[in-house]
């Protein structure tokens, strides 16, 4: 499974998963490097990609790599009412929805950090 998020500027947030198990950590990537690693390391079979950008991303991955069978699921993301409505039972069950320091993990730099670096 892959789970992609549009980075923009022909890049992808992407990580994978074989069996439950992370086999490429999360990166900001491109397209073409994920067919190279998908080549050597996935078996043969559906590749399902998930998350906003999927269908975006198999397209562009189907493109490279014609051989890949990539399936996007079709569903809805999840409205602001149906993450509430989940942390509000996960708060009633006892159960912490977040963390305080749950949040955005930053896999690269943004363009305003890149210009004051300059």
């Amino acid at each position: 499974m892959i789970s992609v998020i549009d980075a923009k500027k022909d890049q992808f947030f992407v990580s994978i998963y074989k069996n439950g198990t992370e086999i490429f950590p999360v990166s900001d990537t491109t397209p073409e490097k994920i067919a190279a690693f998908l080549k050597e390391n996935a078996s043969a079979g559906k590749i399902f990609a998930l998350g906003p950008s999927a269908p975006q991303f198999s397209q562009i991955l189907n493109r490279i790599e014609p051989n890949f069978l990539v399936k996007v699921p079709k569903f809805l993301p999840p409205t602001t009412d149906a993450l509430l409505e989940i942390a509000a039972e996960l708060k009633k069950n006892g159960e912490s929805p977040l963390n305080d320091y749950d949040g955005p993990v930053y896999i690269r730099a943004s363009e305003a950090e890149l210009s004051l670096a300059k």
